[in-house]
């Protein structure tokens, strides 16, 4: 009887091949404590209508949660999460092309916030400096209390001594940040540049740019001023 497992370990042993086995199923369960110096992390990853984020929105949502050790080394897979959303108008064909995903598949479905949040809760709040997603959460809008309600979460979570919050300039954002942490807030360069160069002609966008981006590049406030 033909043995395919011996057959891939002889083509193994010659330098001319390279034996590509199909990936099995890692098992999708945490059954133990964390040690210590383990951390458990989340992947996230979305798709969805398009990639203006003021107009498109997500259809599918689907998250991985593993553990992970000092060094950033993956050990164990410790639970998935993937649902699917119905948009407020029809999916684009190019989008269905990308994704695989039809007005029929996503019909009738809806994103369910609090499952999301439980699978979130257990995550980590990384404070060695490393940029990491902190949480998540869907919302009808950029509201003040949207994001009063998610910063409290993150500080019910352990969210501690923020100094600093960056966004796009959304007056909710703004209210929150002062109200729930405290911190300053700033406005985000890219988000900034954006909104300038959208009132530009095309032929005077490399100036303006250029003239944005030296003033960003100065040490302080006076300077940039004089730019």
């Amino acid at each position: 009887m033909f043995d395919p497992e011996a057959a891939a370990r002889q083509l193994e042993a010659h330098d001319e091949y390279k034996v590509l086995r199909r990936l099995q199923p890692r098992p999708v369960a945490l059954s133990r404590p964390l040690a210590p110096g383990e951390r458990l992390a989340v992947v996230v990853d979305t798709e969805t209508t398009g990639l203006d984020h003021r107009h498109d929105e997500v259809i599918e949502l689907g998250m991985v949660a593993f553990v992970h050790d000092a060094d950033g080394a993956v050990l164990e897979v410790a639970r998935v999460f993937n649902a699917l959303q119905e948009p407020s108008r029809p999916i684009g064909p190019e989008i269905t092309r990308l994704t695989d995903i039809t007005d029929a598949m996503v019909e009738g479905q809806r994103i369910d916030i609090h499952a999301v949040e439980a699978f979130l809760e257990a995550a980590d709040l990384i404070s060695d400096g490393r940029c990491e997603v902190l949480g998540m959460d869907v919302g009808p809008s950029e509201a003040e209390t949207f994001w009063t309600d998610f910063l409290r979460k993150l500080d019910r979570r352990g969210l501690r001594n923020v100094k600093l919050v960056i966004s796009d300039a959304h007056e909710g954002i703004e209210a929150s940040v002062a109200k729930v942490m405290n911190a300053t807030w700033q406005r985000c360069r890219v988000h900034y540049m954006r909104n300038v160069l959208a009132h530009v002609g095309r032929s005077g966008r490399r100036v303006v740019s250029a003239f944005i981006a030296t003033a960003f590049a100065q040490d302080d406030a006076e300077a940039a001023r004089q730019q």
